[in-house]
C-alpha cells in the first residue's frame, strides 16, 4: 500500500525529532564528559609548563627548556581542541535556542556565520523578543540555518539580511541574498533539496516557502507560519 502523503509527513516528523533528541544527547555528552575533561588537561599542562619554566630556569637545563616548549605547544593544541568541541556542541543544539528563544538563537547565528565567512550579515528581529512554542522554535531555526548553510557554499555574496517578524496572526522569516547570481534562477530552487526540507518544515505548522528575486543581484526565501492557528490549536489540546 502507498503511504499518503500524511503518514509521510508523520514518519518525517518523527525522522527529526530523532535527530533533534540526538543532537541533544551529544550536546549533553560533549559539554559534560569531553570539553570539562580537556579543560581540566588544558590547566594542568598550563600548570606543568610554568613549573618546568622555573625549574629550567634555576637549573639552566636545556632539556628542560625544550620540554617547556614542548609541553606550551601541547597546551596550545589542546586549547584549541576546547573550543572545537564547543563550537561543535553548539552546532549541534544551540544552548541559547533553549535557554534565551528563537529570536536570540537567530542573532547567534547570523553572527557566528559572519564571523566564519566574512559575509556582512544583518538579523532584524520584530518585536527584539518574543516566545514560541519549543517545537516550532527547533524547526524555524533549523530552516534559517539550512539558509546560512546555502548561503555558505554559494559565491559572490555581498551581504546577507534576515528579518524575523511576529506580527499579528503569523511568524514570518525573510532571508535576503544579496549577490551576484547566488541563487540562478529562482524557478529553479523549487527542486532543490535544501528548499524541500524547509518547504517541509514550515508546512508541518501551515506555512509557505515562496522564492523571489530582488533588484540588481539577489534572491528573497520567505518562510511565512500562521501563529494564530498554532495559538488556537495548543489552547484547544490544552498543552
Amino acid at each position: 500500500m502507498t503511504p499518503t502523503i500524511e503518514e509521510m509527513r508523520a514518519l518525517l516528523v518523527r525522522q527529526w525529532q530523532q535527530r533533534e533528541d540526538e543532537r541533544r544527547w551529544l550536546a549533553r555528552e560533549i559539554h559534560s564528559t569531553l570539553a570539562q575533561d580537556l579543560t581540566v588537561l588544558s590547566m594542568e599542562l598550563s600548570l606543568l609548563e610554568r613549573r618546568t619554566s622555573v625549574l629550567a630556569g634555576k637549573l639552566n637545563n636545556p632539556e628542560l627548556d625544550n620540554m617547556r616548549t614542548k609541553l606550551g605547544e601541547l597546551s596550545g593544541l589542546v586549547r584549541k581542541t576546547v573550543e572545537w568541541t564547543r563550537w561543535v556542541k553548539n552546532r549541534l543544539r544551540p544552548k541559547v535556542l533553549d535557554e534565551f528563544g528563537l529570536p536570540a538563537a537567530i542573532k547567534w547565528r547570523g553572527e557566528e556565520f559572519e564571523r566564519e565567512t566574512g559575509i556582512v550579515c544583518m538579523v532584524l528581529v520584530e518585536p527584539e523578543t518574543f516566545e514560541t512554542p519549543p517545537a516550532l522554535g527547533t524547526d524555524c531555526f533549523r530552516i534559517v540555518e539550512e539558509l546560512f548553510n546555502h548561503a555558505a557554499q554559494v559565491g559572490n555574496i555581498r551581504r546577507i539580511e534576515v528579518r524575523l517578524v511576529a506580527r499579528g496572526n503569523n511568524l514570518t522569516i525573510e532571508f535576503n541574498y544579496d549577490g551576484s547570481d547566488v541563487c540562478g534562477d529562482a524557478s529553479g530552487l523549487r527542486n532543490s533539496l535544501w528548499v524541500a526540507e524547509i518547504s517541509e518544515r514550515a508546512a508541518l505548522w501551515g506555512g509557505a516557502v515562496t522564492l523571489g528575486r530582488t533588484q540588481g543581484h539577489g534572491t528573497t526565501v520567505t518562510v511565512t507560519v500562521p501563529i494564530g492557528k498554532i495559538e488556537a490549536a495548543r489552547a484547544s489540546s490544552g498543552t
